[in-house]
C-alpha cells in the first residue's frame, strides 16, 4: 500500500469556569506521506508551543492507495 495523505487530528480537553469539560480539536492536512510517528509528535509539540495549547491526544490519520 503506499500512503497518499497523512493529517493529524489534536486533540485538548478544556475545563470551563463552570466545570463542564469541553473537547477542542485542530486538525492539520496534507502532511508529508513519507513523515515518521517522531516525526509527526515533533511537528505537534511545535504546534503547540506556537498556540500555547496542551494537546491530551495526537491522531494520525493516513489515506492509502491499494491496487486492484
Amino acid at each position: 500500500m503506499n500512503t497518499k495523505q497523512v493529517a493529524l487530528i489534536l486533540t485538548q480537553n478544556i475545563i470551563t469556569p463552570e466545570g463542564k469539560t469541553s473537547k477542542s480539536t485542530r486538525k492539520i492536512n496534507q502532511l508529508n506521506p513519507d513523515a515518521t510517528n517522531d516525526d509527526l509528535r515533533r511537528f505537534a509539540t511545535i504546534i503547540e508551543t506556537l498556540t500555547g495549547e496542551h494537546y491530551d491526544q495526537v491522531e494520525v490519520v493516513k489515506t492509502s492507495i491499494i491496487s486492484m
